[in-house]
């Protein structure tokens, strides 16, 4: 599973010589046209709305992918599920596994004791297995869903790729 695409993903897309167009083949999403990610199989498509299937694809932006599907990100206070946390990390909220509503939460340091979708500094993730942040992989490591990239980075084929500035104009 690969993140919502960036803002300056869509930026880097937006201004790349001679784009890929929708079901074209890429090994990056800044080679895909304005709109467009590179998703597993390396292939050109748009993140997938509110409602639709993320087996394959991201969320569109303030939307979050919890069991294949793609639903909307929830504001504090909103109901939340601690296992799949679908509260608005744009905004810096999480879960709380208590109450299993959407709080503002503390940023917690890499290595510190975290819950659940905690926010952790420097774009790390709480590891839902040892409850501790851990650094998101830097460009050219291995990545998955639990282990998402550091931004602006994608996780393709299961590795970190940060957009190439030498590819655009």
């Amino acid at each position: 599973m690969n993140l919502p695409r960036t803002s300056a993903i869509a930026w880097l897309a937006a201004r790349c010589a001679n784009p890929v167009a929708s079901g074209g083949q890429c090994s990056k999403s800044e080679q895909c046209q304005h709109g467009l990610d590179c998703y597993s199989p390396g292939v050109c498509q748009a993140s997938a709305e509110i409602g639709g299937s993320c087996v394959n694809t991201g969320c569109v932006a303030d939307a979050v992918c919890v069991n294949n599907q793609c639903v909307a990100q929830t504001a504090v206070g909103a109901a939340c599920d601690a296992n799949n946390d679908n509260c608005n990390i744009n905004l810096g909220l999480s879960c709380d596994p208590t109450t299993l509503k959407c709080v503002q939460g503390a940023t917690a340091a890499i290595n510190a004791n975290c819950t659940n979708g905690q926010t952790c500094e420097n774009s790390g993730v709480c590891s839902s297995t040892t409850g501790v942040c851990q650094a998101a992989p830097a460009d050219g490591a291995s990545c998955d869903s639990s282990n998402p990239c550091r931004y602006p980075a994608q996780c393709i084929n299961q590795v970190c790729v940060f957009p190439d500035a030498t590819k655009c104009q």
